[in-house]
């Protein structure tokens, strides 16, 4: 109830500061910035960071770069200035334990590479208090020991980027009203809550570490449509917390859930394919309007890389702690290589997920695990313009290098096509070897039919001559029987002859007796 008080309070205060900031935002572009040394030791042209800002030789667009040293100042941004420390490490501005440390009221402001330590203890103070503002930049500093860490009320379009939020005795980043910022790549640790948005909107939280908070890691209060993904929430009191819908996954991957218990035998979109790809077949439930459909199986590692002036970020996702990543680019074969260490317990089995831009290393990626080529699964994503690989390897320490070579690839593209030829040349020789079994089988069938010829031939002859000797035969008998009709007529026209000449002689011998 006293933490619920104190959050109603810190909402109330913040408004309130809101409502009674008298400051005007300057607007006004300024043709000719200019870079203004702000040096504890003299030796630049301000001793003080507050002394730069309120000066009116310092207008809008100028940067203000404050020299490695411990500042102890409150300040009040009310200027499009950039404040860039020398080094985060050594560049600190220690407020005097009452308001915010750095109070933000104007638009397009950067604040970069500082320790910013030392807010009051009111439920507002900050060690970075951003009100009402839009285009703000809070990069590369380290905010330790405050109230709130960084804090935005009624802004838009900010970014806050990798940042160390640390040891915070409330959230490390809080904001109320506040809609259309980008949060990405901050270290968020040992604070009570992680990340802290009340009635924010459409919001990109991206990339961050989030882990061993106090009570949620990220809470979102009456909060809505932000996209929440490829982050590491690990070893939180509460991993997260949110009474409406948000966005819990993008282009079929997640976040990193400590807790998630899901196991990883299928890949695919649906992940309802065989196979293993580094994301849980499972979603991690948040409530009844709040899942992330794809949670990583391991924490999440994204590295920049830049050539030509142009920005690649490679990811990897992993079981296994990775180090030593670097990028080079072979100066006489022009291969684009990939080199990482990989460490986990022995005996264990360790995965790696790497999704490379296409733009980067667009040929054939080729894959060595302490210098002997492996085969990795290569994995459909939904991002067109990068590509990833999947591999596992048994725990201990490995050197992985990842390689696209111009070479490489022609060669396996020669091979695939050479393969692909083969292939044919197999299934050409297949059909000719079936053709020439059928061609032995017609011979086969044609000498089968060339001897029942030969003995059909045989048994026609013996037919043919048997039918001329029974022609012949039936000749003879033909003329046998023509004689025998012959002289049967013959002996009937004889007898007939003979018997008319003994009916005319009986007749003659009748007459003369009579």
């Amino acid at each position: 109830m006293t933490r619920k008080i104190c959050l109603i309070l810190n909402i109330t205060l913040l408004l309130s500061i809101f409502l009674t900031q008298t400051n005007l935002k300057k607007a006004n572009a300024n043709t000719n910035p200019t870079m203004w040394i702000v040096a504890k030791d003299g030796s630049g042209n301000f001793t003080s960071i507050s002394e730069a800002i309120y000066n009116e030789s310092v207008s809008n667009g100028d940067t203000i770069f404050v020299r490695s040293a411990t500042y102890f100042e409150n300040i009040v941004i009310n200027k499009s200035i950039s404040l860039i420390g020398e080094d985060p490490n050594k560049t600190v501005i220690k407020g005097n334990g009452t308001y915010s440390v750095i109070f933000v009221n104007s638009n397009n402001v950067t604040i970069a590479n500082f320790t910013v330590t030392g807010s009051g203890m009111r439920p507002p103070d900050s060690a970075i208090y951003v009100n009402s503002s839009s285009e703000v930049v809070i990069k590369y500093n380290k905010i330790i020991d405050n109230n709130n860490g960084i804090s935005f009320y009624s802004s838009v379009n900010n970014l806050i980027l990798g940042n160390v939020i640390a040891n915070n005795s409330f959230p490390g980043i809080f904001a109320v009203s506040t809609r259309d910022s980008f949060i990405s790549s901050n270290f968020i640790s040992g604070n009570m809550k992680g990340i802290a948005f009340y009635i924010s909107t459409k919001n990109h939280i991206v990339n961050n570490t989030v882990n061993n908070s106090k009570e949620e890691g990220i809470y979102l209060d009456s909060s809505s449509s932000s996209i929440i993904y490829h982050n590491n929430f690990h070893q939180n009191a509460v991993q997260t917390w949110s009474n409406m819908a948000n966005v819990w996954d993008y282009e079929g991957e997640g976040n990193y859930w400590s807790d998630y218990n899901g196991s990883d035998f299928f890949t695919g979109f649906y992940q309802n394919e065989t196979g293993s790809d580094g994301i849980g077949d499972t979603p991690y439930i948040i409530n009844a309007n709040n899942r992330d459909n794809f949670p990583l199986m391991g924490p999440f590692y994204a590295h920049d890389v830049y050539v030509g002036g142009e920005e690649h970020q490679v990811s990897l996702i992993s079981n296994s702690t990775i180090s030593n990543f670097s990028f080079k680019i072979g100066q006489e074969t022009g291969n684009r290589m990939l080199n990482f260490s990989v460490a986990g317990e022995d005996g264990s089995t360790g995965f790696c997920r790497v999704s490379v831009p296409t733009r980067l290393m667009n040929y054939t990626l080729v894959l060595l695990v302490d210098g002997e080529e492996a085969i990795p699964t290569f994995l459909n994503l939904q991002r067109e313009s990068y590509r990833c690989i999947y591999f596992t390897y048994n725990h201990s320490v490995h050197v992985v290098t990842i390689i696209s070579s111009k070479e490489l690839s022609l060669y396996n593209e020669l091979l695939a096509e050479y393969i692909h030829l083969m292939e044919k040349f197999v299934s050409l020789n297949e059909s000719y070897l079936s053709l020439l079994d059928g061609l032995s089988l017609l011979m086969d069938s044609y000498a089968q039919l060339q001897s029942n010829y030969t003995e059909l031939y045989k048994l026609y002859r013996g037919l043919l001559l048997k039918y001329d000797e029974s022609l012949q035969n039936l000749q003879n008998l033909t003329y046998a029987f023509l004689a025998a009709i012959t002289l049967f007529i013959a002996v009937i026209i004889y007898l007939s002859k003979r018997a008319h000449m003994i009916r005319s002689s009986s007749e003659a011998d009748m007459d003369k007796t009579g």
